[in-house]
């Protein structure tokens, strides 16, 4: 299975990420090893968090009868090849999607409806670009990654002509993981190539980068997501081996908050939806938050390996992720707009097949997209009623 679908493991050696090295692939069968990927030293790919994944699934995807009461799955044009697709945003009445396939090329694919999926690349040359996460702001849409050579920052102000732009003190291991827009400027994350060396950046375009500094560096501290709300942003990741944050208003002043719990918390995909964060760590735990320094921690029920994603709804929330290890499937919850408690959906049989590691509602409620993989390593883009999730 993709290798940037397990938990973190913490690098204790450089490794080269190039070709295989970032991604690979499947398993025959449930009782063998996945190839080991690890990425970037001092930085985490927020996949290996969020998406504690998996061994692969254990059949191929079955449609659901219908989106309107259940989940469909469509898989990648022909076209298209196949990816290992990492996160995905909404840009101009679009969903942009990207990621990487196994031999390491980038991608950036994009839909109107969330069933025809096209490559808007356009000519830009993505070879040897492992494509993590993607933002938009006022000035056009960020995504960001690693190389062997350097982290990566591609800046488009229309989602079709790409431009790859200078990380200052960027250098072979580097890594950028996680990037996020609010208030005039993109904050990103991710590190620098050696034990602790948690690196992040701002932009006011997208096109011009400099550093800023949000952890004291020699406290054994990771930063591993980001993203924004409307008081600012939020990172996440690990002060002295403990899930932590950090929030700011203004990307510049930054203030940690440490989160309870144990050195066991491996802190997942940080999002923000529908006015709250939402941080899954170890076990189907999620920590919530309105503001980004209080913080609430409830369970999922039924996600033992972990929560992937989390999407607001019309009517509340969804997240996807997985029951647990082996052969168990992908599994969904639904929360109300107060998260007083998820609820476990009834098993779907597309989930036989296929993971989601990424959801997102489109932006007029009517539709909730997911990307996944299935049993073969193919992706898998998920389609469902999000009122029928919440209101079977």
């Amino acid at each position: 299975m993709p290798a940037w679908h397990r938990r973190r493991v913490r690098p204790t050696a450089r490794v080269n990420i190039g070709l295989a090295g970032f991604l690979i692939a499947s398993l025959a069968g449930c009782g063998g090893s996945p190839a080991t990927s690890t990425p970037p030293k001092g930085s985490v790919v927020a996949t290996a968090k969020t998406a504690p994944s998996p061994v692969a699934p254990t059949a191929s995807p079955v449609l659901s009868p219908a989106p309107q009461i259940g989940w469909r799955a469509i898989s990648t044009p022909s076209d298209l090849g196949s990816a290992q697709l990492r996160d995905l945003a909404p840009f101009q009445g679009s969903l942009v999607a990207v990621g990487a396939t196994d031999d390491a090329l980038g991608v950036i694919w994009s839909t109107t409806d969330g069933q025809a999926w096209m490559s808007s690349a356009g000519p830009t040359t993505l070879d040897g670009m492992l494509l993590a996460a993607v933002a938009v702001g006022d000035p056009g849409i960020v995504v960001v990654g690693w190389s062997e050579t350097d982290a990566i920052a591609l800046f488009s102000p229309d989602g079709i002509s790409w431009s790859r732009q200078q990380v200052p003190g960027s250098h072979p291991g580097s890594s950028i993981v996680a990037v996020a827009w609010q208030r005039g400027r993109f904050v990103a994350v991710g590190g620098g190539g050696e034990p602790g060396a948690a690196v992040s950046w701002m932009s006011t375009d997208g096109r011009v980068w400099t550093r800023v500094s949000i952890i004291e560096e020699g406290n054994q501290e990771s930063l591993n997501g980001v993203a924004a709300g409307p008081d600012g942003f939020v990172v996440d990741g690990t002060h002295r081996g403990r899930a932590a944050v950090w929030t700011s208003s203004d990307g510049n002043a930054w203030k940690r908050t440490d989160l309870p719990g144990s050195t066991a918390d491996d802190p997942g995909r940080l999002r923000y939806a529908g006015g709250h964060f939402f941080l899954p760590v170890t076990g189907g735990d999620l920590f919530t938050s309105t503001d980004g320094q209080l913080w609430l921690r409830t369970t999922v029920p039924g996600f033992g390996v972990g929560v992937f994603d989390v999407a607001s709804i019309p009517g509340g929330f969804i997240a996807v992720g997985r029951s647990s290890e082996g052969s168990q499937p992908g599994v969904v919850a639904t929360s109300d707009g107060d998260l007083t408690r998820w609820t476990l959906q009834p098993a779907d049989p597309v989930f036989d097949g296929a993971l989601a590691v990424g959801a997102l509602a489109w932006p007029d409620g009517a539709q909730l997209v997911g990307i996944g993989n299935s049993l073969s390593g193919e992706s898998v883009f998920l389609l469902a009623d999000p009122a029928a999730l919440v209101n079977p």
